[in-house]
């Protein structure tokens, strides 16, 4: 799975209120956890410079509890 594909699945599974787990999701893309966490901070980056979802608070933070990454949009 080539970086766009990755970043946009990614995005998607967030959006529709899926829990992302790194290790799942680099065992399905076949790459390290370490480019999924590149993935992760460059889409925060991206809601960090938008004028649209930095209105909304919008991040995706890790959850111990659910044991991955899901969206906050308040």
């Amino acid at each position: 799975m080539n970086k766009t594909s990755r970043i946009l699945t990614l995005f998607v599974r967030l959006l529709n209120g899926d829990i992302v787990n790194k290790k799942d999701l680099s065992k399905s893309a076949s790459i390290g956890e370490k480019s999924i966490q590149r993935d992760i901070n460059d889409i925060n980056n991206f809601f960090y410079e938008s004028n649209y979802w930095n209105n909304k608070n919008t991040k995706i933070v890790y959850s111990r509890s659910l044991k991955g990454y899901k969206l906050l949009n308040k």
